[in-house]
């Protein structure tokens, strides 16, 4: 069977610096919590716990005081609700030779609007037909881009918007590297959630707060596996980098642009493989889906539906002592309730990162976040007892 590995020992523990903006009952700090990857990190939604970022691509706001086209330019940068609508405030009234302009994030709606002040007097927004309409930033404040804004003194925009941006920055500190085989995560919403590609940068030097500061500077850019279609069981992701290069800083980015109050990050930490080159799992036994939903009959006509959890007993054959301390052992030391990630089929994963399925790996409960459940019970055998039987039993923690 293939060569499977444990990811035991998480490498990115108090190297945390910065992030985006996070809700007081979701901080960032809960992505180091494997224990209850559901007691994630996120965004809020009022004005201070709201995150949004303008880049090249959203940084144009094209309108039109009655006597032409005129352009504002937004500040590449992060920022709170509030502190957008501030900004974009500021520039378009420098921008303006004939009106006064306000615009405000309303906390009670979750949507930007415009009025003009000194009239009041119409004017337009030209997300469709202006100049600058491929890097206008009106999707990103929830206007309808398909068409102009015109014919009023004021406009509130389409959708609700949260956040546009979920970001972590992490600093292995001076004359230090962060040296991972791979990169974990788990992230969770709602409906609305769009879980767009989440890519991960390394570099030898901090290049900023957006995706654009990265992107064709960094020294490595990798991209984290998606989603698998059974993500509500198991969203477990990976990003590979065990053939990259060992860096201080990295930077991993989550765009997001949707209704939803949700974009939640669950688990996001890193390690080195603990794996054997000479010996494999031997068998993988009952393996398959669990849940805790009471069955249904007389006493249980209403249950409570539970969640569902893969269930994994892994047999190790005859290993070498050595192997297994360094490998199984390593493993059985966290005790029940320490939680790592397992992957079964590390040793082609890891071969092909550019072609790697996470996602069909986690719908086959093939790479999942687990701990152990069954007692220790190892068994010598062989010449001078030279080499361990064992077998392990893994529950699904999400």
């Amino acid at each position: 069977m293939a060569g499977c590995a444990f990811f035991l020992s998480n490498l990115l523990e108090d190297l945390l610096i910065e992030h985006s903006e996070e809700a007081s009952s979701t901080p960032a700090e809960n992505i180091e919590n494997g224990r209850q990857p559901q007691v994630p990190f996120g965004h809020g939604t009022t004005d201070t716990t709201t995150s949004f970022y303008v880049d090249g691509d959203n940084d144009k706001l094209d309108f039109d005081e009655g006597a032409g086209e005129v352009t504002a330019t937004l500040t590449h940068g992060h920022y709170t609700g509030q502190g957008l609508a501030d900004h974009i405030d500021t520039v378009m009234n420098a921008a303006a030779s004939t009106l006064a302009f306000d615009v405000q994030y309303n906390d009670a709606t979750n949507k930007f609007d415009f009025s003009e002040t000194s009239g009041p007097t119409n004017f337009s927004l030209l997300w469709d037909t202006g100049t600058n309409a491929a890097s206008s930033v009106g999707s990103t404040i929830g206007f309808d881009t398909s068409a102009d804004d015109t014919g009023a003194n004021g406009y509130v925009a389409d959708n609700v918007r949260y956040a546009g941006h979920t970001w972590v920055k992490f600093d292995a500190g001076s004359g230090s590297t962060i040296d991972a085989d791979v990169w974990w995560l788990q992230r969770y919403g709602d409906s609305s959630t769009v879980f767009g590609t989440v890519k991960l940068y390394g570099h030898t030097s901090d290049l900023g707060d957006t995706r654009a500061d990265w992107d064709g500077t960094a020294d490595v850019t990798v991209s984290f596996s998606t989603r698998g279609t059974d993500a509500s069981i198991n969203p477990a992701e990976i990003a590979i980098t065990k053939h990259s290069d060992a860096k201080r800083w990295w930077f991993v980015s989550w765009e997001h642009e949707d209704t939803s109050p949700k974009h939640h990050v669950g688990i996001l930490q890193a390690f080195a493989e603990t794996t054997s080159s000479d010996f494999n799992v031997q068998e993988l036994a009952d393996h398959g889906l669990t849940e805790n939903t009471p069955a249904y009959d007389l006493d249980t006509e209403y249950v409570v539906e539970g969640y569902q959890a893969w269930r994994v007993a892994l047999s190790f054959d005859a290993w070498k002592t050595a192997d297994y301390r360094s490998v199984v052992l390593a493993m059985v030391k966290l005790g029940k309730h320490q939680p790592f990630g397992w992957a079964l089929n590390w040793d082609q994963l890891s071969a092909n990162p550019a072609t790697a399925t996470g996602a069909d790996e986690a719908d086959h409960g093939w790479l999942v976040w687990v701990s152990r459940v069954s007692p220790h019970s190892g068994s010598f055998s062989g010449a001078g007892s030279d080499y361990v039987s064992d077998t392990v039993e893994l529950l699904q923690r999400s």
